[in-house]
This record gives C-alpha cells, sequence and structure tokens, in this order.
C-alpha cells in the first residue's frame, strides 16, 4: 500500500515538475535570446551522463538490442520535445502543455490505423470529444486562429509517435538503455539544429539552462520510478494531471493570462477523454488476457 501511495505521490511529483520545466524555459524567453534547441541539448545532455552514472553504479550493462527501434525512439522524441519547447516560447506554458497533453488520443488515432482490432465506437467518439476539446484551448477569435499553437498540437503528434517507438523499444532493452539512447540521440541531434545558438551562457542563463534540464531529467526519473508501482492506467490519468496543473498555476508561477471558460472547458475534456481511454485500454487488456487459449 505504501509503494502504491508512493508511486502515485511520484507520477504527479513528476507531471509537476514536467510543468516546472517549461515555465523556467517561459520565463527565460521573456529575458534573454535563448533557442528551443539549446534547452533540447541541456535536458538531453544532463539526462544522457545522469543516467550513464546511475548505470556504472549499478554495473548494468550498455549492450542494446535493434537499434533501429531506439534510434526511431530517440529522433521521435528529440522532434516531440523541440516543438514541444518551440510551443511554449511561442505561445505559453498554459496552452503548450494542454494541446501537448492530448497525445493520447493520437496513439489511439495512429493505434486504430494500424491495427483494426483496436477500433470500437466509443474510442472513436471519446477521440472527437478530445478534438473538439482542443478547439476550445484553441478557441478562435473574431480575427482567427493563432497558428503559434499548432506548435503544441504539432507535439501532440510527435509525441504519440514517441510513445508508440517507445513500446517498441522497451521490448528488448531496460529502462535506463532505452533512456541512454534517447538522452543521447538528443544531445547530438539538438547540438546539430542549435549549432548556430550554442554559446557560453552568463550566469542567469545557465541558471534557467541548468533548472530545466534537472527539472526534466527529474521529472522523466520520477516518472520511471512511479510506474513501477502502480498501473498504466493510474500512471496515464495521473500524468494527465499535468494540464491541470498548467491551468491552475499558469497565471501565477509563468505569468500567462489565465484561461477563458471555453478554453477551462477544452481543458477538462481532454483530460476526461485521456482517463477514458487510458481505462478502456486496460479494460481491453485484460479481456484480451482472459481470451487467451491455456497451454
Amino acid at each position: 500500500m505504501r509503494q502504491t501511495a508512493a508511486g502515485g505521490l511520484a507520477v504527479l511529483a513528476s507531471a509537476l515538475c514536467f510543468y516546472l520545466a517549461t515555465v523556467v524555459i517561459g520565463l527565460a524567453h521573456k529575458e534573454f535570446p535563448i533557442g528551443a534547441a539549446y534547452f533540447v541539448f541541456a535536458r538531453s545532455f544532463v539526462g544522457f551522463f545522469a543516467v550513464a552514472a546511475l548505470m556504472l553504479a549499478r554495473r548494468q550493462s550498455f549492450r542494446a538490442c535493434r537499434y533501429s527501434f531506439l534510434f526511431s525512439r530517440g529522433v521521435a522524441n528529440l522532434a516531440a520535445i523541440f516543438v514541444f519547447f518551440k510551443a511554449v516560447a511561442l505561445t505559453s506554458a498554459t496552452e503548450a502543455n494542454i494541446l501537448n497533453l492530448s497525445y493520447p488520443v493520437f496513439v489511439a488515432v495512429f493505434s486504430w490505423l494500424s491495427l483494426p482490432r483496436e477500433r470500437d465506437y466509443l474510442g472513436y467518439i471519446t477521440s472527437v470529444a478530445a478534438f473538439i476539446g482542443v478547439l476550445f484551448v484553441i478557441n478562435p477569435g473574431p480575427l482567427g486562429v493563432d497558428y503559434r499553437q499548432f506548435w503544441g498540437l504539432g507535439s501532440a503528434v510527435l509525441s504519440a509517435i514517441a510513445v508508440l517507438s517507445l513500446n517498441l523499444s522497451r521490448q528488448d532493452n531496460s529502462t535506463e538503455v532505452v533512456l541512454l539512447y534517447m538522452f543521447g540521440i538528443g544531445t547530438l541531434g539538438s547540438a546539430l539544429l542549435a549549432y548556430d545558438e550554442l554559446y557560453f551562457p552568463n550566469r542567469q542563463e545557465a541558471l534557467y539552462l541548468v533548472l530545466s534540464a534537472v527539472l526534466g531529467v527529474l521529472g522523466q526519473y520520477l516518472l520511471t520510478y512511479g510506474q513501477s508501482h502502480i498501473s498504466a492506467v493510474e500512471t496515464s490519468i495521473i500524468s494527465s494531471s499535468r494540464i491541470l496543473i498548467a491551468a491552475l498555476l499558469g497565471p501565477y508561477l509563468a505569468g500567462d493570462a489565465p484561461l477563458a471558460g471555453i478554453a477551462w472547458a477544452g481543458a477538462i475534456i481532454i483530460f476526461a477523454s485521456n482517463a477514458l481511454l487510458a481505462v478502456r485500454k486496460f479494460k481491453k487488456s485484460q479481456r484480451d488476457e482472459l481470451t487467451v487459449p491455456l497451454n
């Protein structure tokens, strides 16, 4: 019971860490011309050496299997984080987090497209509801849609691809190996993306870069720890609480404008859709286990 509670708190803390990392990026962008790729580089660089040090301390093997899956996971994650950080810089931490966390819907859509047996009518309805929630958050005004918000939606699509590639890479590799290669590819890839943006930062710029990186890596570690003590459904629902955290804390921590009523409705719809999709996936996996013939 204590381990379950600790796991839930760890996942909740990871959601808070991920949100705070975006707050730091948003605040830094208001004061300094630090590009999104530089923040991706900082997180990947810190994450790579943190995971490598942990593996060395535990005397874990660095050997990996199916490098193609690890490469696809690393590239998809790099693209997703870069686009997400770009969304934070161009819009707000609140909007970027809410739109990014619509990614479970895209995971479901991609699964249905590739696996016909995953299709069901309630899943379709849930996805439509989630897209309506996204439209409520984007909330086009009299002057039309703010196309900068599509960076946040694009990060959700790329995050869904990253999650699907994670499932493939985890089949033959440990969590630490997946993270090591993910951060390694992220470090090299972001260095190429930011080759003309990398410079020796001053003290305050370095503080923003390091703080966002540490919060991101800590969030990843807490999420990994929490997943080992609670179910996938609980993990998914608690992780989605970052939607509500961003909506509630955005005006106070990030200086974002408070969400309008229709945007609040959209955020709640996306959160509820994520929770329903997680529960249905869990119930379907249980039914599949019950229908497996005994040998």
